[in-house]
This record gives structure tokens, sequence and C-alpha cells, in this order.
């Protein structure tokens, strides 16, 4: 069965996994002093596939911009990591391609548009826990949802819903 993966490349990331039946699953980016391990994160994802007997479609990736306030460090670390997960991604020579936010969440959470960005985040998590009660947004001891995970979700719904 095909599966498509979605990743949120941010600080606080994450990688989701749609298959073709619907089920979801979701969780953090690994990271090793603030640099995202992409090597784990492969690994991760492909022991999940194995374990689900799925086979990668495609690879949906946020491609965000500045938004203005970041400081030249924060977008040089964000670039970096997204650096990290591209090249990692095209080492296992998975299909890959980049949204802009504002395209999937046209697509995928209209509702969440012209609100302030802490808000459109946690109408995705809202929206991924109605639609996908399986995938954890609390993992470990986590009091507030990941929004990490449930953009990764949404990215991944995205590539689904280019396929399909």
């Amino acid at each position: 069965m095909l599966t498509f993966i979605g990743i949120d490349p941010g600080q606080t990331g994450a990688w989701a996994s749609i298959a073709e039946d619907g089920f979801a699953y979701g969780e953090a980016l690994p990271c090793t002093n603030r640099e995202i391990d992409g090597v784990e994160m492969t690994r991760r994802i492909k022991e999940f596939c194995e374990l689900q007997d799925y086979k990668v479609a495609l690879v949906m990736i946020e491609d965000v911009r500045t938004f203005g306030h970041e400081t030249p460090k924060s977008m040089f670390n964000f670039g970096y990591n997204t650096g990290i997960i591209s090249a990692a991604i095209r080492a296992e020579k998975w299909p890959l391609d980049k949204v802009a936010p504002k395209t999937w969440k046209q697509k995928i959470i209209p509702h969440v548009r012209g609100l302030p960005r802490k808000d459109q985040k946690q109408g995705a998590c809202k929206w991924v826990a109605n639609r996908h009660p399986e995938v954890e947004l609390y993992p470990g001891r986590k009091r507030v949802a990941h929004d990490g995970i449930a953009e990764a979700v949404c990215l991944a719904l995205y590539g689904k819903a280019l396929t399909y």
C-alpha cells in the first residue's frame, strides 16, 4: 500500500504518514543539539513503512519563507535543517515536492485563513484531532498539542490530494 509523507521542518517539526486507506501517524523530528538528524528520521520512516507494509509514494515538505521578524541565525538554522531533510529524502530516492504554507492550508484547512499564525497552528491541531484521532498529538508528557505533527499530517494529506 502507498503512503504519503508530510514533513514540517521547523524547530518543533515533525513527520507524518497518510496511507491510501486514510490511516495517519505522526511523530516529532529527531534532533540533536537543535539540528535535525536526517539519518535517524529516514530510519524511523523506513521502519514505520516496513511494519505497515507501506511504500513511500511522495514526500511533501513545507517550503517556508521568512516572516520578517526572525533573526538571521534562526533563518540560517531553519534553512540548514531543511537542507538536511531534503538530502536525507533524496538519498532514499523517495519522490520529493515542496509546497508553500498558504497553498496547502488553502486546500486542507481553509477555515484558518486570515487568522494569526498561532491560531492557524491551533486550528490545524483541532482539525487533525477531529479527523484523525489515531494520531498522537500529545507525545510524551506534553500538555499542549504538537502543532508540528498536526501540520505534518496536513502536508501528507496535501501530497495525497495531489496524487488522487
